[in-house]
């Protein structure tokens, strides 16, 4: 059949010779090279375009047929074919005098566009003088902007692709121009929101996403570069427009302000219309929405990590004026230079970052900017001086440009097939819209809450950058930034029959897989860490709680202390027990009852009375739940992985980061707003919901890695490498429990921070934790696990005494939490594939199990000896002795894990003798 259709048409040359077909068999080469000339398109869930074919065999290919480079097969579009099958797809110029002149009417589209809408931040601070508004309120004309920019995407990108371009566009410079030259006539807020608001966001959206695609098209090579070129026209509109609206309102007012603008938009829409020119032929066809791009998984976590970083983004462009006004007493004019100084220092970041993404991938580019921005937004906690605020907006400025010029370029190398360049490009803008339109009032309404206190927005902010890293670490240091990850796939219905087997093939095979069902149980892990170790380590709310309001009358602040550590402490004493319940009864017996005893705590605590009960509850019981859940579920990850093992690793143990950070801030606004004892129960349901969840979805491989399970695996003790892991782990864990729980309590009692502040501070030490140890686990497996782990242990001892013995402010100590954060629990992360890397895959639970028992004794006893050493006498310096204590215990650790990193480059650890392992 393949042959009599190639016999059968007239304009077609023969068959290519094997080479041409790159090592592929010939019968599936004859079915790609048909299914694309019926214009069998790609784009078909899970598809990918097949790049590694030899530049010979595509040009043979483009002479041979008028379809479009040959994708993957997938069965036929009876809407599309008929089209497709007659439509032309010339490879984009990568140059030329009409593809530059796109890129200078792109520039000077968005300098229409986003440039004025990024300027907003000048008018909201004249608008909240002249109107008399809440900043909230007033901020939703620019959000309002910026979500009809994003959200008209969708429809404006599928009219482009339908050939509709200089309509759209056309319409769009009617609404502009009607927008800005009614604005000056605007007497009331409702005005406002229709003129700059409404008609000017329309018209945005019917420009922004429409100019975009089209240049996109023009490109492949230096898409990303151009794209940035263009995106710098934000910058330079973010510097006319604040300029003009600085100069000009105090001196002609809003409406010949406006006017004056108006002109000038004028001016650039007469140029656009007529310098834009399409290339590609109409797709008339076709639905208006692309729903299969969100079966596509990088383009789905791409379009989830946006909304999550455009939701803080223009925060700090719509309230750094305000802040320097209301806070640091800066006047108008120099509130607006403030917002002058973030967008100018922007300029080269608008262009480098792309040019960069053209050789390393867009993805791995922005990622860096996204942690900036958020590592910025909680620097801007501790300003108090106007020239740390202008130093603030300057990186601030550097960051924020550098997303929003790689998020086009970035969102454009998802896309292969560039006749559906639009409308993909429009349904991402759509998807952040909802973000920039609840982002700005949501930052105000925090702030009208907190009394004018930016506090609150501030940590938002922060946070809705810094989550989305590891959302994006298994995409970061992949080599091609647009390619889709390996950590999630969503396979096609042509994918299923070759999944099935591959998953049989890897089943079959004892190394672990590296993949496939191994990241459902990483996330599983992850939610576990999280209702379990998070919750734990949001203790220190309640300790300080305890400590402050004398909660139990008969108690002192060692019994507080000690309850804290049984958390820990009964939690690891019971892993020889659990260990050998997993291997009789079977993991899900184990913990499902963990799930019960762990919600049962904190509910039975929240009736206690007394103090010994308290130590039965919250100590012993949250204990033992936190150690029948943990110990069984963390044997699990190391079979699933191995290249990738200390990266699963970190990102399953920064769950209890993040819930960790949740869970201190939720625990100290309902011990202020409900009661202690309403925390401690809705806490347990939480808990047991999430665990429940977790255990359900684990799954592990001990029917084929057949590992022994033993409770007390005395042999292990027998090694010297062993020994060295198991002393790490004992003295490392002295210094972190002291860290962990005694941060909040000399926050209030050397510092003299509220208990507010202090909850804060053990948030934001969770959050550090949540972000660190996925870069940690990507750093151990790209430069090694104990090299990496030993380093991190010395450098939490340095960073103690560096920084927290001296930190005297809540600048100070908020810093410290976050970066010590990211490194006082590498032994969380690390202990798993350390003890795999030491001791052989099989041996992981049975030397699991020695690690837990190992860290029962300073788990539970650090925070009493912290406590112990504690001097009140000695008032500025009461916590110097549990502070050396802790630098002292991290710095020794370390000394263990390079002593086993010499072993290990000698070759002498017990992985890599696997004979002498064999006969221990």
């Amino acid at each position: 059949m393949a042959k009599h259709a190639l016999g059968g048409n007239s304009g077609i040359e023969k068959e290519p010779a094997k080479s041409e077909l790159d090592s592929r068999d010939d019968e599936e080469a004859i079915e790609r090279r048909d299914a694309s000339r019926d214009g069998h398109r790609d784009g078909g869930p899970g598809g990918r375009r097949q790049n590694d074919e030899k530049p010979e065999a595509r040009a043979h290919s483009h002479i041979r047929s008028t379809s479009p480079r040959p994708l993957r097969h997938r069965p036929p579009s009876t809407t599309s074919s008929a089209t497709n099958a007659t439509t032309p797809t010339e490879p984009p110029p990568d140059g030329g005098r009409t593809a530059w002149t796109q890129v200078a009417m792109l520039h000077l589209t968005i300098f229409s566009t986003f440039g004025f809408t990024t300027s907003f931040g000048s008018f909201q601070t004249y608008y909240e003088t002249e109107l008399d508004l809440p900043s909230s309120t007033i901020s939703w004309l620019g959000s309002l902007q910026i979500f009809l920019l994003f959200f008209i995407g969708t429809f404006s990108g599928r009219a482009v692709d339908a050939g509709m371009f200089r309509q759209v566009y056309v319409t769009g410079s009617v609404l502009q121009i009607l927008g800005i030259f009614t604005a000056f006539a605007s007497t009331k807020y409702w005005h406002l929101l229709l003129t700059q608001g409404l008609c000017m966001g329309l018209a945005n959206g019917l420009h922004f996403c429409p100019a975009m695609s089209l240049t996109s098209t023009y490109f492949a090579r230096r898409r990303a570069l151009v794209l940035g070129i263009g995106a710098l026209g934000s910058c330079t509109g973010g510097v006319v427009f604040p300029i003009l609206a600085q100069q000009l309102l105090p001196r002609l007012g809003l409406p010949w302000t406006m006017r004056i603008i108006g002109f000038i938009m004028l001016a650039t829409n007469a140029i656009t219309i007529a310098g834009y020119r399409t290339r590609l032929p109409p797709r008339r066809s076709g639905p208006v929405l692309e729903w299969t791009a969100f079966r596509e998984p990088t383009y789905v976590l791409f379009c989830l990590a946006a909304f999550m970083f455009f939701w803080g983004l223009y925060f700090a462009f719509f309230y750094v004026g305000s802040y320097g006004r209301d806070r640091l007493g800066l006047s108008y004019q120099d509130s607006v230079n403030l917002l002058l100084a973030m967008v100018c220092t922007g300029f080269i970041w608008r262009v480098l970052p792309n040019w960069l993404a053209d050789r390393v991938g867009p993805l791995n580019m922005i990622v860096p900017f996204t942690f900036v921005c958020g590592v910025m937004m909680f620097a801007w906690i501790g300003i108090e001086r106007p020239g740390t605020l202008y130093a603030f907006a300057v990186v601030y400025g550097c960051g924020s440009a550098g997303i929003q010029s790689m998020f086009p370029a970035t969102l454009a190398s998802l896309t292969t097939d560039l006749t559906k360049a639009g409308v993909r490009m429009g349904m991402g803008f759509t998807i952040v819209s909802f973000a920039c339109l609840t982002g700005p009032p949501l930052a105000g309404a925090l702030i009208s809450r907190h009394d004018g206190d930016y506090l609150y927005a501030q940590i938002w902010g922060g946070t809705s950058f810094l989550l989305i890293n590891d959302e994006w670490m298994p995409s970061m240091f992949r080599k091609n930034g647009g390619a889709a990850p390996d950590t999630v796939a969503f396979p096609s219905d042509n994918d299923t029959q070759v999944s099935s087997a591959s998953s049989v093939t890897a089943i079959a095979d004892d190394a672990p897989p590296d993949g496939g069902y191994g990241w459902v149980c990483c996330g599983a892990i992850g939610m576990l860490n999280g209702f379990t170790w998070g919750i734990a380590a949001s203790y220190g709310v309640y300790l300080s709680n305890y400590l402050a309001t004398d909660y139990f009358p008969e108690a002192t602040p060692l019994d507080y202390a000690l309850i804290g550590g049984l958390e820990f402490g009964a939690a690891l004493f019971i892993s020889p027990l659990c260990t050998i319940l997993t291997r009789e009864v079977g993991r899900n017996a184990v913990m499902f009852a963990g799930c019960f005893m762990f919600s049962g705590g904190f509910i039975a605590a929240s009736f206690a009375t007394r103090i010994w009960q308290l130590y039965l509850s919250q100590g012993v019981l949250i204990g033992l739940g936190i150690g029948a859940i943990f110990i069984p579920s963390i044997q699990v990850l190391p079979q699933w992985f191995l290249k990738r093992r200390s990266l699963a690793g970190g990102l399953a143990s920064s769950g209890s980061g993040f819930a960790g950070l949740a869970f201190s801030l939720g625990t100290s606004a309902m011990i202020q707003e409900i009661s202690l004892a309403w925390s401690l129960r809705i806490t347990g349901m939480i808990g047991f919901v999430g665990n429940v969840v977790g255990t359900v979805l684990l799954k592990d491989r001990n029917h084929i890695v057949k590992p022994p399970q033993l409770g007390f695996a005395t042999h292990l003790l027998r090694r010297y490498d062993c020994v060295l892991l198991l002393s790490w782990a004992f003295v490392n864990l002295l210094g972190y429990m002291v860290i962990l729980y005694s941060l909040s309590s000399y926050a209030v009692q050397v510092v003299g921070l509220t208990q507010a502040q202090a909850g804060i501070i053990t948030a934001v030490l969770n959050l550090g934790t949540g972000i660190g140890r996925p870069l940690i686990g990507l750093a151990s497996d790209r430069f090694g696990r104990i090299e990496v782990a030993a380093t991190l242990t010395l450098t939490c001892g340095l960073l103690l005494i560096a920084i927290w013995i001296p930190a005297d402010s809540y600048g100070v100590l908020l810093f410290y939490a976050i970066l010590s954060g990211a490194m006082l629990g590498v032994f969380w992360m690390t202990v798993a594939p350390l003890c795999a890397e030491v001791a052989g895959l099989r041996e992981v639970p049975s030397f699991l199990s020695l690690q837990w028992l190992t860290g029962v004794l300073p788990t539970t006893f650090a925070e009493v000896i912290a406590l112990y050493l504690r001097k009140p006498e000695k008032g500025r310096w009461a916590y110097i002795y549990p502070q050396v204590f802790a630098a002292l215990a991290y710095i020794v650790a370390s000394m263990f894990l390079f002593e086993l990193l010499r072993l290990k480059r000698r070759g002498r650890l017990m992985s890599q003798m696997p004979d002498m392992a064999q006969n221990r």
